[in-house]
């Protein structure tokens, strides 16, 4: 196997790739549409990175070199907000993978909490303004709205971002099924 290329180097076309480090370990392996994009996301200058990003990795590496090893690790991010999800293409840049917080999200979409809407939540689903309790069952038609904005707008940034979604939702069949 090849070490990483030097800049200028790298290939443009889609393919499978392996890279190893100096000592032979694999640092890289994969397939990329475009191996450029992909490596400059992997091999990004620490001093480039968001502050509390390059805090994490800083700290991986010294825990990493106190152990005298090495592990692969993945930086991801809850989406929690809309604003969140309207922007996922930027976050995406920053993450490996995203984890909706989707009991937060589904707070702040609707603007109430599970407390607040305790005295309507029956009028609402009776009315079939909800199918079912919103913060039981992501509510598609709100929440899972924005949640699919922030996969499609990720996945333009991030194509093989990894989604998930954490909370009482992740418990529930409709909602996985959705997600």
């Amino acid at each position: 196997m090849v070490q990483r290329p030097p800049a200028g180097t790298i290939p443009e076309g889609p393919g499978s790739y392996q890279f190893k480090d100096a000592h032979g370990r694999v640092i890289y392996v994969g397939k990329a549409k475009s191996l450029r994009q992909r490596l400059s996301n992997y091999f990004q200058n620490p001093a480039l990175l968001p502050t509390r990003t390059a805090q994490m990795v800083e700290t991986a590496e010294t825990v990493m070199a106190s152990y005298g090893t090495s592990i692969r690790y993945e930086v991801g991010t809850m989406i929690e907000l809309p604003r969140a999800c309207v922007l996922a293409e930027r976050v995406a840049a920053h993450a490996d993978f995203f984890s909706f917080g989707t009991n937060d999200l589904t707070q702040t979409c609707l603007g109430t909490s599970r407390d607040d809407m305790g005295s309507f939540l029956q009028t609402y689903t009776e009315e079939g303004i909800f199918k079912a309790n919103p913060f039981a069952s992501i509510d598609v038609s709100g929440v899972g709205q924005l949640m699919k904005i922030a996969v499609e707008r990720g996945k333009k940034t991030r194509p093989d971002i990894k989604l998930g979604i954490c909370g009482e939702h992740g418990g529930d069949p409709h909602s996985v099924i959705f997600c």
